[in-house]
């Protein structure tokens, strides 16, 4: 299934294969579960409004970009035990981080 702006996004742990965003992708809200993994490798994801990180956020191409939020009330969510491994691109959040 692809995501659309409507879509409310959850990755679970133990899928067999981890999603790797390489194109323009969308979606309303993202859930990174405890266990999983999300790697940016492309053009961009944009989330709409927001985005927690239990599991590793991996971006490590330098055309990554990840977009979060439409305004001051949205956010991206790292809580504790998340990993994110930023070695390139670039995050957009358009609200609140929350380390």
């Amino acid at each position: 299934m692809v995501p659309t702006a409507n879509t409310n996004v959850f990755i679970p742990p133990g899928t067999p294969f981890s999603p790797v965003v390489t194109g323009p992708a969308i979606c309303n809200t993202l859930t990174v579960q405890s266990g999983a993994t999300l790697s940016i490798r492309g053009n961009g994801l944009t989330v709409q409004a927001f985005m927690t990180v239990n599991g590793t956020l991996n971006m490590t191409n330098n055309s990554s970009v990840l977009t979060v939020g439409q305004n001051e009330t949205h956010f991206i969510e790292f809580n504790s035990g998340s990993n994110a491994i930023l070695n390139n691109g670039r995050i957009n959040c358009y609200g609140w981080v929350i380390p």
